[in-house]
């Protein structure tokens, strides 16, 4: 599961009923997986914003950035280099 097929069930959802869910559980019947990372499992954050939404990965440093995210008007992007010792690698 990526970012790229939450936002195109997204984008069905809200065709169909005309605004986006609360939350991605309300995405049920859109999507065949749990809407996750795929490297750790983890639920993405989702967040209703208004008229859109943004989607963002929990654990961003898993794929080497410090922040993978995506909205209603943006496709999936990656930002900043995560340090690989953590608070004490850089």
């Amino acid at each position: 599961m990526n970012m790229q097929e939450v936002r195109l069930a997204l984008r069905a959802y809200r065709e169909d009923r005309g605004s986006y869910p609360s939350s991605l559980e309300g995405l049920a019947g859109y999507l065949e997986v749990q809407a996750e990372c795929p490297a750790t499992g983890a639920p993405y954050v989702y967040k209703a914003t208004g008229a859109g939404y943004e989607i963002s990965c929990p654990n961003p440093g898993e794929h080497g950035v410090e922040t993978l995210k995506a909205s209603d008007t943006s496709v999936p992007s990656r930002e900043g280099q995560a340090s690989p010792g953590g608070a004490n690698g850089g």
